[in-house]
């Protein structure tokens, strides 16, 4: 009865490590996922922060080539439309950043000056140059320069930004500080006869110098505005591109009511909803709220599964007990064979003892 009741208690203590092992195969398990989704946290926000800054990078970029064409008005305050086409020939801005429509200047006028202004535009060669849309008020805008000056961008010509509110808000708060100004979202004047799109136009205003660095005085020595017109969409896939394929991401204008861009793997069904990052910057004047997403393939390589792990436990635990069992039935063998062994050690020795007994007795 000992002997079982030792049994079964062997027994129940391999049990115990079995189970054991399972749970502490499942708590590796856990550990590795925890530690997977963690890095896949960190890499996700790690390529949030690197598209923001692209974003900004990029902008500022765009600022950069607006500056340039500011310069040659302050070189001599008159730019030849030849100026003005070799100039953003040099920048080969269609190959270095896509997503910018072309490179313009929208001339300042008063109301008194218009009739004048386009005749001499007419006398350059465009029979049918005209300021539009024509409305109330002294102070316009014509745009004379728009490069590339193909069928899109001829469209264009001769428009009066100034006669459009978002445009005009812009406009005033690039002139009025001297600073770039970048406009809510509208619909370029390119894409008119097409498939409307979301645009933003960027401005920076040129100035008659000596200029008089106050308000009034930028306002009265306004030559015009260098401003250059994106697409929001093919802005945003130029900045981010492939390299962002497996997330998605939306861009708001804060003041809009509707989304300047939106990818549409953001509603996708394989976005991972634990995945997700909001970023606010402020862009020449403008608010923008940057919202991603990752997909559920988001940096799936990230080392050993956690599934993998579990099995692994599991099968060194079972490896274990059987090498535990086995060592119990060899020491179980043993101690039987040594009980038999002394048994018929004893058994012999009586023998030996009744045969001298009995010898003993027949000398005698």
């Amino acid at each position: 009865m000992m002997g079982s009741g030792t049994g079964s208690a062997k027994q129940m203590r391999l049990a115990g490590l079995v189970l054991i092992g399972v749970l502490l195969s499942a708590l590796a398990a856990w550990l590795v996922a925890a530690a997977q989704e963690r890095t896949r946290e960190e890499r996700f926000q790690t390529e949030v922060r690197r598209a923001e800054q692209a974003l900004i990078e990029r902008l500022r970029a765009y600022e950069q080539v607006l500056r340039g064409g500011v310069g040659l008005f302050e070189a001599s305050n008159e730019v030849s439309r030849s100026e003005w086409r070799s100039y953003f020939e040099s920048l080969e801005l269609q190959t270095r950043y896509p997503g910018i429509l072309g490179l313009g200047f929208a001339q300042r006028l008063r109301s008194a000056e218009l009739d004048a202004h386009e005749s001499a535009i007419r006398r350059e060669g465009f029979p049918d140059y005209r300021v539009w849309p024509r409305v109330s008020g002294d102070e316009h805008t014509a745009i004379i320069y728009l490069e590339p000056f193909g069928e899109v961008n001829r469209r264009a010509f001769g428009y009066d930004m100034f006669a459009e509110t978002t445009r005009q808000q812009a406009m005033r708060r690039a002139r009025d500080t001297g600073a770039v100004a970048l406009s809510g979202p509208v619909n370029l004047v390119q894409d008119k006869g097409s498939s409307q799109q979301a645009g933003v136009l960027m401005y920076i205003p040129a100035y008659r110098h000596p200029l008089n660095p106050d308000v009034a005085g930028r306002r009265e020595a306004l030559l015009g505005y260098v401003y250059a017109p994106f697409r929001i969409s093919e802005l945003m896939e130029g900045v981010f591109g492939p390299a962002t394929a497996d997330f998605g991401f939306a861009v708001h204008d804060t003041a809009a009511q509707a989304p300047l861009f939106r990818r549409p793997a953001l509603l996708d069904a394989n976005a991972d909803r634990r995945l997700t990052a909001v970023r606010t910057i402020t862009v020449y004047g403008r608010t923008w709220r940057l919202d991603f997403v990752g997909s559920r393939d988001f940096a799936g390589d990230v080392g050993i599964w956690p599934f993998t792990v579990f099995l692994a436990g599991v099968l060194i635990t079972l490896l274990l007990f059987q090498v535990l069992r086995a060592q119990r039935l060899a020491q179980e063998r043993a101690t039987a064979l040594a009980h038999e062994m002394t048994t018929a050690y004893r058994e012999s020795e009586a023998a030996q003892r009744a045969i001298v007994d009995s010898s003993a007795e027949g000398i005698l």
